[in-house]
């Protein structure tokens, strides 16, 4: 009898192990968080977070509402986890002067958004 328990219990703590392995299938991902807000005025803030550790955050604001050159700014980053178990993250802005990535971030506080909303966004 005491073989056998043995037997189980060494079984149960394999399954364990196995259970609680990272995912290698980037398939099998799943979205744990998302959250997306817009005001009246067209700005916006969307992040969301996925089981394999891949994230992003994402600002637009209105610049010049209302005017000929109204247009959309865009903030943001992603990151993830390269394959040597590294975080990695790109910050990236649109604006009139172009697509650039590896800006500094933006400060997020001016965004024409309230602070509740975009700390609760940011985590």
């Amino acid at each position: 009898m005491t073989g056998t328990v043995l037997k189980i219990v060494i079984l149960h703590i394999f399954i364990a192990v196995v259970n609680s392995a990272p995912i290698k299938d980037e398939s099998l991902a799943e979205i744990i968080e998302n959250n997306y807000t817009i005001d009246v005025k067209g700005n916006y803030v969307f992040s969301f977070k996925t089981t394999n550790d891949l994230i992003r955050y994402e600002e637009g604001i209105v610049v010049n509402s209302g005017e000929p050159n109204e247009h959309i700014e865009v903030y943001g980053y992603y990151s993830y986890i390269n394959d040597a178990g590294e975080p990695v993250r790109v910050d990236y802005s649109a604006t009139e002067e172009g697509y650039k990535i590896g800006d500094e971030q933006k400060d997020m506080t001016i965004s024409g958004l309230p602070q509740s909303v975009v700390a609760s966004l940011v985590g």
